[in-house]
C-alpha cells in the first residue's frame, strides 16, 4: 500500500484529505506543523508528501526544503496545497523542492489524476 503524509496545520484539511486518500486506497500519516512533517520524514519513507505552505513555526516551504535534505526523500515527489498561488510562491514551491502545485480548495478529480501520476513513478517505501 502506497503511504502519504499530510502536513498541514489545519485540522479539518487533515481530515478531509485523510478521507478521501484512504478513500483511494492509501495509508495516511498526518503532521501538524512543518517540524511535525520533518520529524515524519525522518522516521519513515513515503511515496508522496502534501504540504499547506502557511504553517506556524516551520513554513511549508522551509518544510519542503529540509525533507529535500533526506536521503530517503530526495526524489519522493511533494505536493504544495495552499490558497496562495501566485506565480512568485509556485517559483519558490519550486526552488523548495516541490513537484507540483495544487490550489485549495482542491478538486478530487485533479487531486487522484496527479497522486497517480507522480505515485506511478515514486521508488516503493520501504518499511
Amino acid at each position: 500500500m502506497k503511504k502519504i503524509m499530510i502536513a498541514d496545520d489545519s485540522a479539518a484539511v487533515r481530515h478531509i484529505l485523510r478521507t478521501f486518500l484512504v478513500g483511494e486506497g492509501y495509508e495516511v500519516v498526518e503532521a501538524d506543523s512543518g517540524g511535525a512533517g520533518v520529524a515524519c520524514a525522518q522516521a519513515q519513507a513515503f511515496d508522496l508528501i502534501i504540504s499547506d505552505v502557511n504553517m506556524p513555526g516551520m513554513t511549508g516551504l522551509e518544510m519542503i526544503a529540509a525533507v529535500r535534505q533526506l536521503p530517503s526523500h530526495v526524489a519522493t515527489p511533494i505536493f504544495v496545497m495552499s490558497t496562495q498561488a501566485s506565480g512568485e510562491m509556485t517559483a519558490r514551491g519550486k526552488e523548495a523542492g516541490a513537484t507540483a502545485w495544487l490550489t485549495k480548495p482542491f478538486r478530487p478529480e485533479a487531486l487522484r489524476n496527479a497522486i497517480a501520476q507522480w505515485v506511478a513513478r515514486s521508488p516503493p517505501t520501504v518499511p
